[in-house]
């Protein structure tokens, strides 16, 4: 007896293998301590799945993360500053799967 079902397909990034991953947070973490911000898991975690983009903004938009990086830099985050903090993390994600 035919069931009629062609293919299955899966979402394999994160959904079936990855659950749970700590690659990823370990990247965000090692990024931001190197940007003088350390954030916890717990945080990083809070905005997994979200576009990664996005991730880093929610992360930077929290008030305690916020006034480290005011506290580091001196100043509030800048678009570039995420733009550098994005490449760094593509970069920190790229390592730890290699």
């Amino acid at each position: 007896m035919m069931s009629g079902i062609v293919a299955v397909l899966f979402d394999w990034a994160g959904t079936m293998i990855d659950f749970g991953s700590r690659a990823p947070v370990i990247a965000m973490e090692e990024v931001l301590a190197n940007a003088r911000v350390p954030v916890d898991h717990a945080t990083i975690r809070r905005y997994m799945g979200m576009a990664k983009r996005e991730h880093v903004l929610a992360i930077l938009s929290e008030p305690t993360v916020a006034q480290r990086w005011r506290d580091a830099w001196g100043t509030d985050w800048t678009e570039a500053d995420v733009d550098r903090l994005m490449e760094r993390c593509r970069q920190a994600r790229w390592r730890a799967v290699t």
